[in-house]
């Protein structure tokens, strides 16, 4: 079976400019930034999420790349492996018994839009199967979070996030079945 290339992707480095070893090089800081050291991507990395034989990449590259690129890993042409392709919130630097530095203004970021995704429990909608008024109620909730969300703090990367859900819901109305209810 052929996999398909991530020509998302393919797009992305010629549009920020990136050669596969420098978009592995930025990998690498970004890692640095976010996991406190530097990550261990290299070129060849770099073509096997082009190539589409991995079409998921661990979590230790994929924060990173939506830090870089500030979309969800879908938006960049990732296929999620289900439930365990969650985007998991990056490590927290704040140690036990010390306090979070106070930001007097704070600005969504990739990250931060990925942590929102996370949070506000985007990924729960299935995209195969039976759809039951269980999950059009959780969807309807998802929609007034978002709107919450997006009262209290602008838009942003909450665009990003809001379009990704979207896109994620046409799937479940394209991939599962439903009754007249």
């Amino acid at each position: 079976m052929d996999t398909p290339t991530n020509t998302i992707l393919t797009v992305l480095l010629r549009e920020y400019g990136y050669t596969h070893r420098s978009l592995a090089d930025e990998v690498n800081q970004a890692s640095g930034r976010i996991f406190g050291r530097p990550g261990a991507a290299t070129d060849r990395d770099v073509r096997r999420w082009i190539s589409g034989t991995v079409r998921w990449p661990t979590h230790r590259y994929l924060l990173p790349l939506a830090e870089i690129f500030d979309r969800p890993p879908e938006a960049m042409g990732f296929v999620p492996r289900g439930r365990t392709s969650r985007l998991p919130a990056p490590p927290s630097s704040v140690r036990p018994g010390q306090e979070e530095p106070v930001k007097r203004r704070a600005f969504l970021t990739a990250s931060t839009a990925a942590t929102l995704t996370l949070v506000l429990r985007l990924e729960e909608t299935p995209v195969h199967g039976r759809l039951t008024m269980t999950d059009v109620d959780r969807i309807a909730t998802t929609i007034g979070r978002l709107d919450a969300h997006f009262t209290a703090i602008g838009g942003g990367a909450l665009l990003t996030v809001a379009t990704a859900y979207i896109d994620h819901l046409r799937e479940t109305a394209d991939g599962c079945t439903y009754g007249p209810a």
